[in-house]
């Protein structure tokens, strides 16, 4: 659950309303990152947008897609946790999710679609 969590959550503050890492760091050092979700969740250029979660369970496993509205990122650059960033106070969900929660995590090119790979396994236990 931590892994679908932390995408989901990706999905929606960074794609759908176009919260950059940097910006993330501003707002969390400031107090102001839940007043800003706010206020991006009522702005009309940004309420309309949708993250969706496609889980297809299949004999090799449970297969989880999950697509943004947003331009996408660079996701190479956090697949792994980079020593640059170990001082920020987020920055790492999508490495722990890859080591720790799935079998398999690939994003598309633009970095608003990513899909995950779990070996059949209790749901509860993702």
């Amino acid at each position: 659950i931590t892994g679908l969590a932390e995408l989901m959550f990706n999905a929606i503050e960074h794609g759908n309303l176009n919260i950059g890492f940097n910006q993330k760091n501003e707002l969390l050092k400031s107090g102001t990152w839940h007043a800003e979700i706010e206020q991006r969740l009522q702005n009309p250029q940004l309420a309309h947008r949708r993250a969706q979660a496609v889980i297809t369970r299949k004999d090799s496993g449970i297969y989880v897609v999950i697509t943004d509205e947003g331009e996408g990122f660079e996701w190479k650059n956090y697949l792994k946790i980079d020593p640059s960033r170990a001082d920020s106070p987020h920055g790492r969900g999508i490495a722990h999710a890859r080591a720790v929660c799935f079998d398999k995590l690939t994003y598309n090119d633009d970095g608003n679609k990513v899909v995950v790979f779990s070996k059949e396994v209790d749901v509860l236990d993702w």
